[in-house]
């Protein structure tokens, strides 16, 4: 999976939309991301770029599924915030928000 396709991935999952129709900016999201702790850029990472289930992430890095979960969820409501949500969509960039 590509940057822009994992990106757009993450922009669905924080805007609670199908489609991102071209507004996900692939280096605002990924610049977001950084701001997460480790953990849950892995959680992430490993979620949504390559498909595994939370239970597969939990094996992988050493956590029980319910843990990964609650990561996973935590991440998303820290990109949620209105600081980050600035930087992550082409309509902001473009008008200048």
């Amino acid at each position: 999976m590509t940057d822009r396709e994992y990106t757009a991935l993450i922009y669905c999952r924080v805007f609670h939309v199908e489609n991102d129709n071209g507004d996900a900016y692939t280096d605002g999201i990924m610049k977001m991301l950084d701001t997460l702790h480790q953990r849950e850029q892995t959680v992430l990472h490993h979620y949504y770029r390559y498909g595994k289930t939370l239970e597969q992430v939990g094996n992988e890095i050493g956590l029980a599924r319910a843990s990964v979960g609650a990561i996973r969820k935590k991440a998303i409501i820290k990109l949620r915030h209105p600081s980050r949500l600035r930087n992550m969509s082409m309509t902001n960039i473009k008008n200048g928000k």
